[in-house]
């Protein structure tokens, strides 16, 4: 009996061999062209942007022009009175702060304190030294003119073109003189100024009517002789008068002697 010899592996059978081998060493399935796979980094980059709103700024209506204000309030010291104003105006503005004599006439010369102040961002306090006032009644008062009180943009921004006023009553006790007699000495004391110069007739009774009456001081420096100085306490003056001539010398504010 003749018995066949065994055929020998060809390259590609051994080739097979092996590849079975190596899959029974491991779970995954063996292709041929694997597909690599993605990468994670790139997964992750690949996701979509989420655009976030962001918070809208709370916007404050703009104002009709005539819905500006402004407000003041005074409060007083010994010798000195505050006054806190405040408005709605945004930005930088200048307004007039005052303290005024209350029930003067348009004629009187004038008693109190002003002066031009700044305010930024709706708020300013400004002081006022009241030491020289007369006792009295009076009124602080805060005014915004539109011709000269817009200093930027955005005030000027606001069109407008009232004038705005805010008013308080508040009593000072300043220098302790009453302020009717003050207001008498100042409006008799620019009477004299505007009406009376050298040469002028003097009438005693005329004066003394007027101005009440009047102490008769010693010159110096003049003929005592020719000229009389009389001092006129209500009015704070002195009149010096040409006793020969009667008429007036010159006049000085004040109690004066030459």
């Amino acid at each position: 009996m003749t018995t066949a010899s065994p055929r020998p592996f060809s390259c590609l059978t051994i080739v097979g061999l092996a590849l079975v081998l190596l899959g029974c060493g491991s779970d995954a399935p063996i292709t041929a062209n694997p597909t690599p796979e993605p990468s994670k980094v790139a997964t992750e980059t690949a996701d979509p942007i989420i655009e976030r709103a962001e918070p809208e700024a709370t916007k404050i209506p703009a104002l009709r022009p005539d819905e500006h204000t402004i407000t003041v309030h005074a409060t007083a010291h010994s010798n000195a009175v505050d006054l806190q104003i405040d408005t709605n105006i945004p930005g930088i503005i200048e307004i007039m702060a005052s303290i005024n004599f209350k029930g003067q006439a348009p004629d009187d010369v004038y008693i109190g304190e002003s002066r031009r102040v700044g305010i930024i961002d709706g708020s300013t306090t400004v002081r006022f030294d009241t030491s020289g006032l007369p006792t009295g009644e009076y009124e602080a008062e805060a005014n915004f003119y539109p011709r000269w009180g817009f200093q930027d943009e955005l005030s000027r921004s606001t069109g407008i073109t009232q004038e705005l006023t805010a008013v308080q009553e508040i009593r000072l006790g300043g220098s302790g003189q009453p302020a009717s007699a003050a207001q008498f000495r100042s409006n008799s004391q620019a009477w004299v100024m505007g009406n009376v110069g050298m040469g002028d007739p003097w009438k005693e009774e005329d004066w003394t009517r007027r101005f009440g009456s009047y102490e008769r001081l010693p010159v110096e420096g003049l003929n005592p002789n020719v000229i009389d100085a009389c001092y006129f306490p209500n009015i704070d003056m002195t009149i010096f008068v040409n006793k020969l001539k009667h008429t007036v010398s010159h006049w000085r504010i004040g109690r004066s002697n030459r």
